[in-house]
């Protein structure tokens, strides 16, 4: 009976385990100082698909400088407030591109 109860754990722990989407081997890396646990848990077959997705866009050919500032037409603009209006659209939508390629 003790045996029969054994497997029978063994076998829902496999289960259990079996439904964990990452298999190993994880590589762990230490990213803070020693003895504060403080690791950063990576799967090699994950990162590769990691790094294609994050790769930057296409570079937008560069716009008309000339016109008004993009501080003069837009609100609470205050890094690219110096650019004018179609540069400051064409880096704006070169981050966006950057940011969300799909949308």
């Amino acid at each position: 009976m003790k045996i029969h109860m054994r497997l029978m754990a063994a076998i829902a722990t496999l289960g259990i385990l079996a439904g964990c989407g990452e298999r190993p081997p994880i590589e762990t890396k230490q990213i803070g100082y020693r003895g504060t646990g403080m690791e950063q848990n990576i799967n090699p077959r994950r990162q590769e698909m990691l790094k294609a997705m994050n790769q930057i866009g296409g570079i937008q050919p560069p716009a008309d400088a000339s016109g008004p500032l993009a501080k003069d037409l837009y609100q609470n603009v205050q890094v690219l407030s110096d650019l004018s209006v179609g540069e400051f659209t064409r880096v704006m939508l070169s981050m966006t591109e950057w940011v969300t390629p799909v949308v």
